[in-house]
């Protein structure tokens, strides 16, 4: 028989908001402009992806990314600019004490993609990003509730490898908020 004490609605409210940006990225998506290259001088990409990890080891949430390309560095590389933000849920057992932690953030962000390793429908890049993260913690036991302001600054290392025509699949490691994310990504 179905408890329904046991329903979690913030995983519920996780589960439809993941479907919703999913299929509004999927739909809302010109692929008229896609081309056939992984990075290169006249390219854009979109990573839009779940990240796990953060903040003391913990939480999940949805992660975004833009960059377009900048200044190419001879034939080693490309260098790219953009942004990054994503929203992080966390509820941890803190000294004792049961934290609910929500993380929102925003940071410009540069990339280096690696023309030099030449392999075929794949994009290696690493980035940089500093910016601010809007930080609010509760806890359960003692009703305490804080907002604060937080810088997120991080290197990233990621890989993008193209099934389609300007559709790809994307992995991150570092911090970024998260210390892993992957997705999908666009190009075009």
């Amino acid at each position: 028989m179905l408890d329904l004490n046991s329903i979690n609605p913030k995983k519920i409210f996780m589960k439809k908001l993941l479907t919703i940006l999913l299929l509004i990225s999927v739909f809302s998506f010109d692929y008229s402009n896609l081309n056939a290259q992984t990075f290169d001088m006249d390219s854009n990409a979109l990573n839009l992806g779940i990240g796990v990890g953060g903040r003391f080891g913990l939480g999940f949430g949805v992660h975004a990314s833009y960059e377009q390309a900048f200044k190419k560095t001879g034939d080693f590389g490309i260098i790219g600019v953009g942004a990054m933000t994503g929203l992080r849920f966390s509820d941890a057992g803190l000294f004792g004490d049961f934290a609910n932690y929500r993380e929102l953030a925003i940071a410009p962000r540069a990339t280096y993609h690696f023309s030099v390793i030449d392999v075929e429908k794949l994009d290696v890049y690493a980035a940089v990003q500093i910016g601010i993260s809007l930080v609010h913690t509760s806890s359960d036991n003692t009703n305490i509730s804080e907002n604060d302001v937080d810088i997120v600054a991080g290197p990233v290392a990621g890989v993008r490898y193209q099934l389609s025509n300007g559709f790809n699949i994307f992995g991150e490691v570092g911090y970024n908020l998260f210390f892993a994310t992957g997705g999908l990504a666009f190009s075009f």
